[in-house]
């Protein structure tokens, strides 16, 4: 039986990491269930604020070096939480 037409209750004895090769196998077990979902789209006035925000935030220099601050402490952040997963111990995160 091919990968893509697994059972769901076949799906779920899947191994919890899912190898390259092997998406069909996990969207098969719900895995990415939510990637075809179609989302609600902001109001006129939401949508207006936030790029108004995201404007100020990049062309207002103080404010870049905060946003790049915050965004290098959380990619720093997943590092530590991706070796977690992994089942490694972490140390420090620098």
């Amino acid at each position: 039986m091919a990968a893509s037409a697994l059972p769901v209750a076949e799906a779920s004895n899947l191994p919890s990491h899912i190898w390259p090769g092997h998406l069909d196998q996990a969207v098969t077990s719900g895995y990415a269930d939510g990637m075809g979902m179609t989302q609600t789209p902001l109001s006129g006035p939401d949508a207006a604020l936030l790029g108004l925000a995201a404007f100020v935030v990049v062309n207002v220099k103080s404010l870049r070096s905060l946003a790049k601050h915050l965004e290098v402490m959380s990619h720093e952040g997943m590092h530590a939480i991706t070796g977690s997963m992994l089942g490694l111990r972490v140390r420090n995160v620098s």
